[in-house]
């Protein structure tokens, strides 16, 4: 009786283990996982950052020269960009991003 008691008890200890590995395990894929999730996150910032900085600079370009000829032609940036729907090269200045 007493040998059957331990026999239980080994079985059960050996199932509450087996089940504690198991929950170890599943508790270090979730935090693989969320450290990847949270370095794809940092990354996919950074690369926006990225392009929200290309897209200000192509911006600022853009204001630069239509500053620029606003200045040295006297006219409006509206009437400077009705001029320039003419010539190729200044077309391209204004009206491509």
């Amino acid at each position: 009786m007493k040998e059957n008691m331990q026999k239980r008890m080994g079985y059960g200890w050996q199932i509450c283990r087996k089940n504690f590995l198991q929950y170890q395990q599943e508790k270090r894929w979730e935090e693989k996982v969320r450290d990847f999730r949270e370095r794809q996150l940092k990354y996919r910032t950074d690369a926006e950052s990225e392009i929200w900085e290309e897209v200000d600079i192509k911006m600022k370009k853009k204001e630069f020269y239509s500053q620029l000829f606003t200045l040295s032609t006297g006219l409006s940036t509206a009437e400077l960009q009705d001029k320039t729907r003419n010539s190729p090269l200044l077309h391209r200045v204004f009206h491509t991003q």
